[in-house]
């Protein structure tokens, strides 16, 4: 048997995110980073990447796996090439994201006749419970919303050979979870009548591609690609197994890190004429806006706002209920503390600040990090409720009192921003956290208005929320007089610049470039009759490429 092992995109030779900058500073001595990266130019590590490349790609509808399942078919192609392979006689084993390639491939490319994916292949109830939503190319939009379970990956190739590869001491993907995804797979072969088709091995072990992990696909692959079971020969004697043999390893002083490159400097993207993953995202994007500008053009207010609506997967409560759970009173206003339901099981703490003497207006205020950092005495809401305008500020779902305890799932050190895992966990329901922030805002809307019987609110949105904030002007316009944004992304493509940064992650919507742009919510929102005070330059959307940093 032939092996052939390729670098993904995101890992070894094959990194998109350069900064050469810092390969200096290594050659020079001068660098400090501690970071054990395959390359002195590797800005992050592998999972960073794959999720950085996932952002844009998500906003074009795709993601970072496809570009990732189309290498691994590649690679089969490659070897149905070579006169030495058997073409038909093809195998795919991998660890961690190697098993999730594996996951893959042997569901999407019948090519593949023996599968062992590793430490991977668990049910996602589990998986969600124990670790959390891994890197992007892990999660694919909807997948649990349609139906598609990770045991759907061995049922779907029955009854073609598959092994699970499994660890018992596994710290992400469950153990349970993978005994209940055999147990699945193993009733269905059997229905189908080739209940020896498909097996499991739980090794006594972490996560990795251990010894017994090692073996045990060698041994099924022998099995079902050369036809020899290995078990019982000529006289019923009993083989030697295959095992995992004692081999010579390069030391470090034999050769030196240049000469064991592939390409010619240890990284593909330093080749000449190679685009990253981002550049290829950025064309892609290019493509599209002539085609998206011309249709919106053509659309009618109506049509554009169903079509917002429809992207971000939008529910409007009619009639939010809203608990008052006691008052404050200072000097000059009053203070009602607020639990606000936008949808069942869903609450939002709200302060509702009424001056003595209203002027007749009211704000919506919806800070980036919590109500309480301008609630204080002498904070910037004082000076809005001293000139008689009613406010209400909210912590929208994810934001201040709401925020999710994910840091000990947060394994991009903050690189995304909060609620990374909460956001691939919504986007695995087909759900986006910019469609639940928003019907957030709409309701908290309609309280205020109910509140203070004032027709058009003014709306402050600050930092994460300044996206779903534009989105309930640009979807309801006639509730706003004004919109106010401080901070935030000035559009969706600066997700395809590898130098921007990434702490917006949670404003990703699936598809959304196919269809518009935040300036185009800016337009509609003007359009609309609001006036839109914009701190980030939203009108101007420029696109920025190129896989490398100055």
């Amino acid at each position: 048997m032939a092996a052939l092992c390729y670098d993904p995109v995101g890992q070894g030779e094959r990194y998109q995110i350069l900064d050469r900058a810092m390969e200096q500073e290594h050659f020079s001595g001068l660098g400090s980073r501690k970071l054990d990266v395959p390359h002195p130019a590797v800005r992050y590590l592998c999972t960073v990447e794959h999720t950085a490349l996932g952002l844009g790609s998500i906003l074009l509808g795709s993601n970072t796996a496809h570009h990732r399942v189309r290498d691994g078919m590649t690679c089969i192609d490659y070897l149905q090439s070579r006169d030495d392979i058997i073409a038909e006689k093809i195998g795919c084993t991998g660890n961690s994201g190697g098993g999730t390639m594996t996951s893959y491939l042997m569901v999407l490319d019948d090519r593949i006749v023996a599968a062992a994916p590793g430490c991977y292949l668990t049910t996602f109830e589990k998986l969600l419970a124990q670790k959390g939503a891994q890197d992007a190319e892990q999660n694919i939009f909807g997948q649990i919303a349609y139906g598609l379970d990770q045991p759907d990956y061995v049922i779907m190739r029955a009854p073609r050979p598959t092994v699970i590869l499994a660890s018992n001491n596994d710290a992400t993907f469950n153990i349970d979870g993978a005994w209940d995804l055999f147990r699945q797979s193993k009733e269905v072969y059997t229905l189908l009548g080739f209940s020896g088709r498909v097996e499991m091995m739980a090794a006594a072990a972490p996560h990795g591609f251990c010894v017994q992990h090692r073996e045990t696909a060698a041994r099924f692959m022998h099995r079902w690609l050369l036809g020899e079971d290995r078990v019982i020969r000529e006289f019923e004697e009993w083989p030697e197994p295959v095992t995992d043999a004692e081999v010579s390893v390069l030391n470090a002083g034999d050769w030196t890190q240049e000469e064991l490159y592939c390409s010619p400097k240890g990284q593909v993207l330093l080749m000449e004429g190679e685009r990253s993953i981002f550049e290829i995202n950025a064309a892609m994007a290019m493509g599209v806006k002539a085609e998206r500008d011309a249709v919106w053009k053509e659309a009618s207010v109506l049509e554009k706002q169903e079509k917002v609506v429809e992207i971000i997967s939008l529910s409007v409560s009619e009639n939010p209920n809203v608990e008052e759970l006691g008052k404050v009173s200072r000097e000059g206003y009053e203070i009602r503390k607020l639990k606000i339901h936008p949808e069942p099981a869903i609450r939002l703490p709200g302060l509702l600040f009424s001056p003595e003497k209203s002027n007749g207006k009211a704000t919506l205020h919806l800070h980036g990090t919590s109500i309480q950092t301008d609630a204080a005495l002498g904070g910037s809401l004082e000076a809005s409720v001293f000139a008689g305008t009613t406010v209400l500020a909210v912590d929208v779902r994810g934001i201040g009192e709401t925020r999710l305890g994910d840091t000990k799932r947060d394994w991009a050190k903050g690189v995304f921003g909060p609620n990374l895992q909460p956001m691939f966990m919504a986007y695995l329901g087909a759900k986006s956290f910019v469609g639940m922030r928003t019907q957030d805002i709409l309701a908290s809307v309609e309280l205020l208005r109910s509140a203070t019987g004032v027709k058009k609110v003014d709306l402050i949105a600050e930092g994460v929320v300044a996206i779903p904030a534009l989105h309930a002007v640009a979807i309801k316009p006639e509730l706003f007089a004004s919109l106010s944004l401080r901070g935030g992304n000035r559009t969706w493509q600066d997700f395809f610049d590898p130098t921007q940064p990434w702490d917006q992650a949670i404003n990703v919507v699936h598809g959304a470039l196919r269809h518009y742009d935040l300036p185009d919510l800016v337009e509609m929102a003007r359009n609309g009759g609001v006036t839109v005070n914009a701190h980030t330059v939203l009108d101007l959307p420029t696109i920025a490429v190129g896989g490398t940093t100055p």
